[in-house]
């Protein structure tokens, strides 16, 4: 097993939204088609790879928080034909900004493109692989700490299927903006 433990890689998207398209279900809204870019192209593949995506009403044209439900559960990535669903996990999610989600992406070099689906009113709960820490396993991490708790919080929690929650220390770390989301100080 692979023990990718303290690699932060972000890499830049592009995307193009499709209003009322047709999509993996009908019942989606919208979708839009989203590009790595930034991945140097002479660098093999990476396989299993998570992905982040910065959701967001000015990062994405015509995108709008209006269309998904409250808590996200209604958002899906799949391959450009929809015929394979990627699994992802919301990091952070403000429908007043910027969102953070990562997604697991089967192969990822310059130049991927894969789907982002939104807009289903009929979905009553989010698909167990956003909560189970799953797509952090299949890509070979051990503990993966988005720091997203409150400061009063004794934990730092592990995302991973493992749990290999954090204990922090007795001095108050305060949360300030990291490169991916929150931090500790």
């Amino acid at each position: 097993m692979k023990k990718n433990m303290f690699r932060v890689l972000s890499y830049a998207l592009s995307a193009n939204l499709i209003l009322f398209a047709t999509s993996i279900r009908a019942e989606f809204a919208a979708y839009a088609d989203l590009t790595v870019a930034g991945y140097e192209a002479e660098r093999p593949a990476l396989e299993n790879f998570p992905v982040l995506v910065r959701i967001s009403e000015s990062g994405i044209p015509g995108f709008s928080y209006s269309l998904l439900q409250t808590d996200g559960k209604d958002l899906a990535f799949t391959s450009i034909d929809g015929a394979t669903t990627y699994p992802h996990e919301i990091d952070t999610w403000n429908r007043a900004g910027e969102s953070l989600v990562w997604v697991l992406l089967p192969t990822m070099e310059n130049g991927t493109t894969f789907r982002m689906h939104f807009g289903d009113e009929s979905i009553a709960t989010a698909p167990e692989y956003t909560t189970s820490g799953q797509l952090w396993i299949d890509a070979g991490y051990v503990g993966v700490w988005h720091l997203g708790e409150e400061t009063a919080s004794p934990y730092s929690y592990d995302a991973t299927a493992n749990h290999l929650d954090a204990t922090n220390n007795a001095v108050a770390a305060a949360s300030v903006a990291g490169i991916v989301g929150n931090g500790r100080n």
